[in-house]
């Protein structure tokens, strides 16, 4: 029996198969987000959630976020994450090339994550 040139490509490369790609929400102050249609998309594509949340202390939207995500987990729905970034550079460090990102954030937070991603991807401080 022959292997197809996918999975034999795959066996010769095991980082492939290890790099999962998440979606990552970053979170901001002012904002709210709905997170069931989120934790339903996570569930059907296999991906794990992870939620940055932008500050501290977290603000009640923030809060009601997490638990809610964290409900999500409980079930074994989904796989989760959650995490205070103080700054938009904090932030940036926790995600990976291969996320999705979805922001939840104000303009100005929105630009200050985008402006540190940049500036890291050029590797500036």
């Amino acid at each position: 029996m022959m292997m197809s040139e996918h999975t034999s490509r795959q066996k010769q490369d095991p980082l492939v198969a290890t790099r999962a790609k998440r979606m990552v929400i970053v979170l901001g102050r002012t904002r709210e987000v709905e997170l069931k249609p989120l934790i339903d998309r996570a569930w059907r594509e296999g991906v794990p959630l992870v939620i940055i949340n932008l500050g501290f202390p977290l603000t009640p939207t923030q809060q009601e976020v997490v638990e809610a995500g964290l409900a999500a987990a409980g079930t074994g729905a989904i796989a989760l994450d959650a995490m205070i970034a103080y700054d938009a550079q904090q932030a940036v460090s926790f995600l990976h090339q291969n996320d999705e990102v979805i922001f939840a954030t104000s303009r100005g937070e929105h630009r200050k994550v985008v402006r540190a991603r940049l500036n890291q991807n050029r590797g500036l401080p």
